[in-house]
């Protein structure tokens, strides 16, 4: 008898516990849909070296214009995350976004900043940036970025040869940006018609004739060689010209 009331109590409790259980998770779920959300948080992770070509009030107003209202305010399950991540991704200067709501019911937006690896000034007079992916990214209205610029033939869009020219010009300006030399002494980079690039150095009144982007790798090896061994005991303004197009040797001229 005692072993039948022990399993009964045992029974009611966890149908018990199972209706408290289940009246908790309904309450959770209508206060969720009832809260709204408290504020909207912009965290930009990787803006380094003051480079804001974006800020959080960019953000808020890419959101509210396209949604047609602020975030703040809104109810939660009113709030479609994965739309606002897709609607910010499409963005020129964004890599990357992630969207959440956190404990305290706030929208965060964590956001990564495409960062300009070159600026390009293209033969029609267009002005762009292109990133550190390869992709375009238009002029920022908060900044003028520095990094190298590319002038001379470089076609528009709409040209046979533009994808070609775009990738030898991410190719040369990635070269550049990944070597600890050349990286801060490159401030223009000219394509003539023949396709040849001449660099032209922060320093010295000299240009680098780089000619086409075969052998890059050596192109560039050997011009560090010469800036450490020839410029160091002839000086930076001995050459007018460091011509690099010819295979395995360097021309120079006074």
């Amino acid at each position: 008898m005692s072993h039948k009331i022990g399993n009964w109590v045992l029974s009611t409790v966890g149908i018990i516990f199972l209706l408290c259980l289940f009246v908790l998770v309904v309450s959770a779920v209508q206060e969720k849909q009832t809260t709204k959300a408290q504020d909207l948080v912009v965290n930009i992770v990787n803006q380094k070296d003051s480079l804001h070509l974006i800020d959080s009030e960019d953000i808020r107003k890419t959101i509210a214009r396209n949604f047609g209202h602020s975030v703040k305010g809104i109810p939660l399950e009113a709030l479609e995350i994965k739309k606002i991540e897709n609607l910010l991704r499409e963005d020129p200067f964004i890599y990357n976004a992630e969207v959440f709501i956190d404990a305290k019911n706030r929208v965060n937006v964590n956001l990564e900043q495409r960062q300009p690896l070159v600026r390009v000034i293209d033969e029609e007079g267009k002005h762009y940036y292109m990133d550190e992916e390869g992709v375009k990214i238009p002029l920022s209205a908060h900044l003028t970025v520095r990094v190298p610029v590319m002038t001379g033939k470089i076609p528009s869009k709409s040209e046979l040869n533009y994808n070609e020219v775009q990738e030898d010009v991410f190719l040369i300006c990635k070269k550049i940006k990944e070597d600890e030399f050349l990286q801060p002494m490159v401030e223009q980079i000219h394509r003539n018609a023949k396709g040849e690039y001449t660099f032209v150095p922060k320093i010295g009144k000299q240009k680098i004739v780089f000619g086409k982007t075969e052998n890059v790798d050596e192109k560039i090896e050997n011009l560090k060689i010469f800036y450490k061994e020839a410029m160091t005991r002839h000086g930076w303004s001995k050459y007018q010209s460091i011509n690099l197009k010819y295979d395995g040797q360097i021309v120079c001229s006074k």
